[in-house]
């Protein structure tokens, strides 16, 4: 699903392509077919709006008819088009910071953490701000993509922060507690998935996220906002069950044999348990997940 962010990010773009900038071709209101197009994005005619900015490519394939093409492939869910819009132009207009975070945007709905990273590391390179105001969620102090979860600290919902993914490990951090010493501590553990040996995912239908107040809500607020679940989605839920106990993070003295998450964003639950399946692990669907 393509979430609210794009949409404000697209509207907000739009306002800033408007406006000269270095790295923009030629300023909107100068090609009277893009400021169509544009005009069709923003009324949520995303085929029209398609056909017009790949009609401009042909003819005027500026910086500005990629970053709206791209935006329109973002709006019409088709991610992977996206992307490659995205790269291409950036490959194109190498100084783009906009369009590096467009691919990194695109790749991060795909959940390719690789690609994803590197365009936001080119982005944040040519302009440290993007990665803030960009919509993304790549975090250049651990260099990875991360999704905003709730963890089960001590039989209670009560701690959440980001959980930080990339090609070798997993990476929690706790930004809101209710007990413990705040950002960074208490729960917080990183453990390569070589540690891990079997993750239990149950969806469960119904559960309203918003149940949890205002820890969860501030979780959200961690990062851009994206679509809570609803008591018409199910939960994603998992369980990490390690080999060795982990360890604290930061010198913390504790130590697990597993810990259990469950994600605010159904969707992005469902991405992070289809990449896991790439990482040669024990996944065990339960409850509601389970083969019928």
């Amino acid at each position: 699903m393509r979430r609210i962010i794009l949409v404000i990010l697209v509207v907000a773009f739009t306002v800033a392509a408007q406006t000269p900038t270095a790295s923009s071709q030629a300023p909107a209101a100068d090609n009277p077919e893009l400021v169509k197009a544009v005009q069709q994005l923003a009324e949520g005619k995303h085929k029209e709006a398609i056909d017009a900015l790949q009609l401009l490519m042909v003819g005027s394939p500026s910086e500005l008819v990629y970053f709206h093409l791209g935006n329109a492939y973002l709006l019409a869910k088709d991610y992977r088009k996206a992307a490659a819009t995205f790269a291409d132009g950036a490959t194109k207009f190498p100084l783009s910071a906009r369009l590096f975070n467009g691919a990194g945007l695109a790749y991060e709905e795909l959940f390719e953490l690789k690609p994803a990273v590197e365009h936001y590391r080119r982005a944040g390179a040519l302009d440290p701000t993007i990665l803030y105001t960009g919509g993304g969620r790549y975090d250049p102090e651990f260099n990875a993509i991360y999704v905003p979860v709730v963890h089960d600290h001590r039989g209670l919902n009560s701690c959440s922060g980001r959980l930080y993914v990339d090609d070798q490990k997993i990476h929690f951090v706790v930004y809101i507690v209710v007990s413990g010493a705040g950002p960074g501590n208490d729960d917080s553990f990183e453990a390569p998935y070589t540690q891990v040996s079997e993750v239990e995912v149950d969806r469960k239908k119904g559960e309203q996220i918003m149940d949890y107040g205002l820890i969860t809500l501030l979780t959200n607020l961690s990062g851009p906002r994206r679509r809570l679940a609803t008591g018409e989605q199910s939960r994603v839920d998992l369980k990490f069950s390690f080999k060795q106990p982990i360890k604290g993070y930061r010198g913390n003295p504790w130590t697990k044999d597993d810990i259990k998450f469950f994600f605010i964003e159904p969707e992005a639950g469902e991405r992070f348990v289809k990449y896991l399946e790439t990482k040669d692990l024990k996944v065990t669907l339960r409850g509601a997940a389970a083969p019928k």
